[in-house]
């Protein structure tokens, strides 16, 4: 990870012939002035300079017509941010322009996102994927007066063009989602996006092809004798193909036939046998209980167990009889399918012969041209089908292979290691700072809402620092200046606010730079204390501006050549 280092800042007012310079050449600053001195002003200018806008610029310091320079250094090479109007642009440390637009987001974006190494990348409400503005490159770096003690990610003025910024700024600063996620999600996204104009021609190409098939359905006559001999094999052998699969069919439906005939003599039989033992079981009833032999006289009792075995006989025949019409009835049903298959089978054989007899009769030259004609146009769609197959096939493959890479960069094991760091982190800074700290928030890392009264804001600078110090151990784009205004929130007693701003002085993560804007500061605090007071609401000085108006001429004039 690069670092990002403030050096110097310049404001300059033509129309107030007024100026302001500053320098940061310690790496901890202390800005000091009361109420109303200007701190804000001057720390907004920061971000201001780089395309990233602040809350809250009033209507007196835009009338001013401020210009400002920001000499920055990264990754060892000196540069330079100057904003005049509308207009950005940056230099290097030979005083070369290396780009120069009025568009932050379409144009001054981008340009960051490759020197600064910040690869987050976005779909806005149009679904379509940008590089964030500037404001959240700086967005975990930068607590303002405004907004950032009351609510996380809020410092900008921007942070809500795209959906959900907390979740996203947290998921890529701290490394959750790091820089390998989002660089892989933007080639896939790239391959999409080539992809689609493919996929909707071969759509279109393959709707062609039918239209084609549709309006000459016979397969046409080819004046090339091997392709002519080609297709006639292809036919027959598809023919053939059909005759095995109609011959097995009516095989089937011939086993199936007889197994039903069979069935239905079953039936038969049991409904035979119901009516004779129904007969047996009423003769049964009517006889007298002493029955006498006709053939030799004896006499025998018609006893009632005997009429139901009668009975129970009928039951079981009445059960084998459901049972058999229940048979039938399935089979009625495999062979109604079978013979529906038949008649598919017959009509695909039927085509198939049709198109071969084109064969087989005499073929006039008109026969002859169009059939030739729409050979051609076949050939051509099926060539253009298999090329944009082709490209298709190679997108998908590219397109899985990005997406692996993603879920590389997403692994379970890496996010529990960082919330793991960001939790102990948190605890340990909650604690030095006198913050009771629900457990089960420890691990939260898009942002805290806990504290009640002057807590609340320490709640905030422990939060600030421990994710810092999570961004600092596993983020991927430029580590930048640590710059927080007024921490003296909720009337915190000087006890509490001497302890805040030592915390944000010493617990800033190594080689870490920190500009801080505050009324007043604790003594022997390891930081360069700058007293910016010069006028109530006046932050620029005229007796300054002959000398900043003359060191921002060669960068106004080379800004416009």
């Amino acid at each position: 990870m690069k670092d990002l280092k403030f050096l110097e800042l310049c404001l300059l007012s033509q129309n107030e012939r007024s100026a302001f310079r500053i320098n940061f050449s310690s790496p901890k600053t202390i800005l000091l002035a009361g109420n109303g001195f200007g701190k804000s002003a001057i720390i907004k200018s920061l971000y201001d300079t780089l395309g990233a806008q602040p809350h809250k610029i009033d209507n007196s310091w835009k009338s001013a017509r401020v210009i400002s320079l920001l000499r920055f250094q990264y990754a060892g090479s000196d540069y330079a941010a100057l904003k005049n109007g509308e207009n950005f642009t940056i230099f290097d440390g030979d005083l070369n322009v290396l780009i120069s637009t009025s568009h932050v987001t379409k144009e001054l974006s981008p340009y960051y996102a490759d020197l600064f190494d910040f690869r987050l990348t976005l779909a806005d409400k149009k679904d379509k994927i940008r590089t964030p503005p500037p404001s959240y490159l700086f967005a975990p770096y930068y607590v303002d007066q405004d907004e950032s003690w009351q609510k996380p990610w809020s410092a900008f003025v921007n942070m809500k063009m795209f959906t959900n910024p907390g979740k996203v700024l947290s998921e890529y600063h701290s490394g959750l989602r790091p820089n390998a996620y989002y660089e892989a999600k933007a080639e896939r996204d790239r391959q999409k996006a080539e992809m689609a104009p493919i996929e909707t021609e071969r759509r279109a190409v393959d709707q062609a092809m039918r239209r084609l098939e549709e309006s000459m359905p016979v397969t046409p006559i080819s004046t090339d004798l091997r392709a002519f001999e080609n297709e006639t094999e292809r036919l027959v052998r598809e023919a053939e193909a059909l005759h095995r699969k109609q011959s097995q069919y009516r095989a089937e439906l011939a086993s199936l036939s007889e197994e039903r005939s069979l069935w239905q003599d079953h039936v038969n039989v049991v409904q035979v046998s119901l009516g004779e033992l129904d007969a047996l079981f009423h003769e049964s009833l009517e006889a007298d209980r002493d029955v006498e032999c006709p053939m030799c006289g004896q006499h025998y009792d018609n006893h009632i167990a005997d009429r139901f075995e009668i009975a129970s006989d009928k039951g079981d025949l009445v059960q084998a009889l459901h049972d058999g019409k229940q048979k039938l009835a399935m089979l009625d049903e495999k062979i109604s399918i079978h013979r529906k298959g038949i008649i598919g089978l017959q009509t695909e054989i039927d085509t198939v012969q049709q198109t071969l007899s084109t064969h087989k009769e005499r073929i006039t030259l008109r026969d002859v041209v169009v059939a030739e004609g729409r050979n051609q146009a076949q050939q051509v769609f099926l060539k253009r089908l298999s090329d944009l197959d082709s490209d298709i096939g190679t997108g998908q493959r590219e397109i899985a292979a990005q997406e692996q890479k993603m879920k590389d960069a997403d692994s379970r094991k890496r996010k529990e290691e960082i919330k793991r760091f960001f939790g102990q982190t948190l605890q340990t800074y909650t604690q030095m700072l006198d913050v009771r700290m629900p457990e089960s928030r420890r691990d939260l890392l898009t942002g805290l809402q806990i504290g009640r009264g002057s807590e609340g804001p320490r709640a905030r600078a422990a939060y600030y620092y421990a994710f810092l110090q999570t961004t600092r151990q596993y983020g991927s784009s430029a580590f930048c200046p640590i710059v927080i205004d007024a921490p003296n929130q909720q009337g915190q007693d000087k006890g509490h606010l001497d302890q805040i701003l030592r915390f944000l002085i010493d617990e800033a993560p190594k080689n870490t730079q920190v500009i801080v804007g505050t009324e007043a500061a604790p003594d022997s605090i390891q930081a360069q204390i700058e007293d910016i007071a010069n006028q109530k609401n006046k932050v620029l000085d005229e007796e300054c501006f002959g000398d900043v108006s003359q060191y921002l001429a060669p960068y106004l004039q080379q800004a416009v050549l």
